[in-house]
């Protein structure tokens, strides 16, 4: 066990979109009186995971819109599968433990999974041609009588989305939202991913066999990650991890470097083949104007962008 068990941070904040309820009306929750908290709330989780390889890249969207207690939202989004718990930054853990970590707790309610009509979501990338996906409505897998509903999906994770490239998210709506339009901005995905030097190369099948040029690291020892820095505020986060017999994730700040301790690889042996991905996690917040009610809410826009291959395992020197 790592030391980074004793600390789990919660490394992003995900999609969190109060959404308003209608009481009589059926449209948004009228606002509350001055220092009441509303009695439910619909908050949206919207996932979007891109992952690039030396065969190509495929993209996976997830979007949840959970009709809560406002007191439920963490535990709420731990049940549904929302969240991706990492360790402290800087450290490591193997991802079973996270996960145990990051085990929901109780909840006051009940999660209802609405119908937010049909979903679609629109990308411009830099060829300026637009990329257009629906996402399906699917049945939630009832849990008990506490959670139970529809969630969207992306139908075809071999559809790709560029990136960087220009967003725009459109609900029509239904019985719990209004109808809304998001414009939002994809980040560039890491480039130029190098282990111990060398980036990735093909399909690596075996040791025995990998070519001169293949990324290897050294049983036993610490190793370097690089990847091309992009300009970010302070604070964001890239995480690696690292599926060998043990799957475990590293959180760093994304500078561009980082030093992946030998532990990560402890339980992959010498003349052994492990698959590393590297992923950039970015967040935005964009205000949107709901009906029926004062002001704007807050929206927080989540990324998982991810460049992955495999690493050679070899005997120390």
């Amino acid at each position: 066990m790592f030391s980074s068990t004793r600390s789990v941070l919660e490394a992003s904040r995900w999609l969190l979109l109060p959404l308003a309820l209608g009481a009589a009306s059926g449209c948004a929750t009228q606002a509350a009186s001055e220092g009441d908290e509303p009695s439910s709330t619909v908050e949206a989780v919207v996932h979007v995971e891109r992952t690039a390889t030396e065969d190509g890249a495929s993209t996976s969207v997830s979007a949840k819109f959970m009709r809560i207690l406002p007191a439920d939202r963490v535990a709420a989004e731990r049940l549904v599968g929302t969240r991706v718990v990492l360790p402290t930054v800087g450290e490591c853990a193997s991802v079973s433990t996270l996960q145990a970590d990051g085990a929901a707790t109780k909840l006051k309610g009940s999660v209802e999974l609405v119908d937010v009509g049909d979903l679609t979501l629109t990308a411009r990338g830099a060829d300026g041609l637009p990329s257009e996906l629906m996402l399906a409505p699917r049945a939630f897998p009832d849990v008990g009588d506490i959670a139970s509903g529809v969630f969207y999906t992306s139908p075809d994770a071999a559809r790709d989305l560029p990136t960087p490239a220009k967003l725009v998210l459109r609900a029509t709506g239904a019985t719990a939202v209004e109808p809304f339009t998001i414009d939002l901005d994809a980040p560039a995905a890491p480039r130029n991913v190098r282990v111990a030097g060398h980036k990735f190369v093909g399909q690596l099948v075996d040791v025995a066999s990998a070519p001169a040029d293949a990324p290897k690291v050294e049983a036993g020892h610490d190793f370097t990650l690089e990847w091309d820095a992009s300009p970010s505020e302070a604070g964001e986060l890239v995480y690696v991890e690292v599926n060998g017999a043990t799957p475990v994730r590293c959180a760093f700040h994304d500078v561009g470097t980082a030093t992946v301790p030998a532990e990560v690889l402890s339980k992959v042996d010498a003349g052994q083949v492990a698959t590393l991905s590297l992923h950039r996690l970015r967040e935005q917040e964009v205000r949107q104007e709901l009906a029926e009610r004062q002001g704007a809410e807050t929206m927080t826009i989540r990324f998982d962008l991810a460049r992955s291959g495999r690493v050679a395992v070899v005997p120390s020197r």
